[in-house]
């Protein structure tokens, strides 16, 4: 009898941690249905925060895509890249309408993986919290509808 109250104990401990454990260092969240993105991954990782988005990817097929990222306060942070006018291929980042000179950061397609890569450095994300929020947006050269992949659920520093 001993034997069996400790094995529940051992149980219930071992699920009261796995239901705690909701905020997770990386997740996965499936898009709107789109062909253009089908899912994104968000890594927060302790040195860079790192999202994937797999889905129509390459600079010839991409119109603009970007990635926000919220921390618990509120404060937003958007990776951007897309063509603007003369045909210029432009990646920034912002800090709610602030401009910010990363010079690490990278948002660039993964042929290999089939995905785009957004790494962002936590030296340059020095507002964000350690919990945080991501929503993506990508829109090819076919769509005129971005694909979307809506907002992840809270997501802990790793």
């Amino acid at each position: 009898m001993r034997r069996a109250v400790m094995v529940w104990v051992a149980a219930l401990v071992l699920l009261t941690g796995l239901a705690g454990s909701a905020n997770a260092e990386t997740v996965a969240v499936p898009s709107n249905g789109s062909p253009d993105l089908s899912k994104m991954v968000v890594n927060n990782g302790t040195s860079a925060v790192v999202v994937k988005l797999y889905g129509v990817g390459g600079k010839d097929n991409v119109r603009w895509s970007f990635v926000q990222l919220k921390g618990a306060d509120g404060v937003t942070y958007e990776a951007k890249v897309g063509w603007y006018s003369g045909g210029v291929w432009i990646k920034s980042l912002y800090r709610g309408s602030t401009k910010i000179t990363c010079g690490d950061y990278v948002y660039a397609w993964n042929a290999t993986g089939g995905f785009w890569r957004v790494s962002v450095p936590r030296s340059c994300l020095d507002r964000l919290t350690n919990r945080l929020k991501a929503y993506s947006e990508h829109v090819t050269n076919t769509s005129a509808t971005p694909g979307q992949a809506g907002w992840s659920p809270w997501v802990a520093r790793g």
